[in-house]
């Protein structure tokens, strides 16, 4: 190597370096304000399942009390509780496998154990067209209402079978795991 190859590799390297650092400063800037945004597009979230929701209480750790043999992580059990303290029901964040990647999904469930509403916190991968068909009102809307016994009513979607199945488990295990948790209180 002549000595022009090895000064432009030596550029090249402190160009790269100091890029690196650049973008590594720039994370720790924004890293408050991403995770902020983040928080309020749960609450957001929350709100949207349960109106009245104004505070919850971390439940997750009842989950290592009942007996669930499932492939879907659950990642957050919640208490949820109205303005008056009074409690209104459970939000259950759980991911699944879909047809093109992870599926994570809240789900809304009242005291009642019937479904309020469900929500999806992260952009999916799954099929534009298809398997994307998960997140329209009428594919959701069909959750609302029913509770462990009525599921079995609600229909996949054609040509995304993967993907729909896959939110209709992880309502179905979301719905046991509150039967199991009532049952604990």
């Amino acid at each position: 190597m002549d000595s022009k190859n090895i000064k432009d590799i030596i550029t090249l390297c402190l160009i790269t370096f100091v890029l690196a650092i650049m973008l590594s400063f720039v994370k720790y800037i924004t890293n408050d304000v991403i995770l902020s945004q983040n928080n309020n597009k749960i609450s957001s979230a929350y709100k949207a399942l349960m109106p009245e929701f104004d505070h919850s209480s971390d439940y997750s750790s009842y989950l290592s009390n009942i007996d669930i043999n499932t492939d879907i992580n659950i990642n957050s059990c919640l208490l949820a509780y109205n303005s008056n303290n009074e409690k209104i029901g459970y939000i259950i964040t759980t991911t699944n496998k879909g047809y093109h990647g992870d599926i994570k999904l809240i789900v809304g469930v009242d005291n009642n154990l019937n479904v309020v509403g469900l929500a999806y916190p992260e952009v999916l991968s799954e099929t534009p067209g298809l398997g994307m068909r998960v997140t329209e009102p009428e594919f959701a809307n069909q959750f609302i209402g029913k509770s462990s016994n009525s599921i079995d009513t609600v229909d996949t979607i054609s040509g995304a079978t993967i993907s729909s199945t896959a939110v209709k488990n992880s309502v179905i295990l979301d719905l046991r795991i509150v039967e199991k948790l009532i049952s604990l209180e």
